[in-house]
């Protein structure tokens, strides 16, 4: 009975350990994959009034098929979309996390938003956006 018990903590905790160490090594795995496939990262910054919005989350639909993607501000404003993007052209929006939002409402729904972004292979895609009109 007790070599029964022992055997499963032992599978257990290895099964634990194959978790934690393959985790990593998979995000890293597919970032690359999709660096092959021609996806690219985008990165930016969100300003209101002159100064760098937090927590700021900053989504892009496509406008054609394909996944919609997104990211969140931090204390500087920059923003580095989740996964890498398929070029192409996105529709963007952007709201603030929290209770004190101070964003206009006309940016939180990529219709109205008015704010695109053409992603391009092979180029450095930062987009700032300012959200104080």
């Amino acid at each position: 009975m007790a070599r029964r018990c022992q055997f499963s903590l032992r599978t257990v905790l290895f099964l634990v350990f194959l978790i934690a160490v393959s985790t990593r090594p998979a995000s890293n795995w597919l970032r690359n994959y999709l660096a092959s496939r021609g996806h690219v990262a985008v990165t930016g910054r969100v300003i209101f009034r002159g100064q760098p919005l937090k927590d700021a989350q900053v989504v892009m639909v496509p406008s054609g098929a394909g996944k919609t993607v997104q990211g969140l501000t931090n204390e500087r404003g920059d923003y580095e979309i989740e996964t890498l993007v398929m070029p192409g052209i996105y529709n963007v929006s952007i709201t603030q996390i929290g209770a004190a939002s101070v964003v206009p409402p006309k940016y939180a729904n990529v219709s109205t938003s008015g704010l695109r972004i053409s992603v391009n292979p092979g180029s450095q895609n930062h987009i700032a956006y300012d959200v104080s009109k």
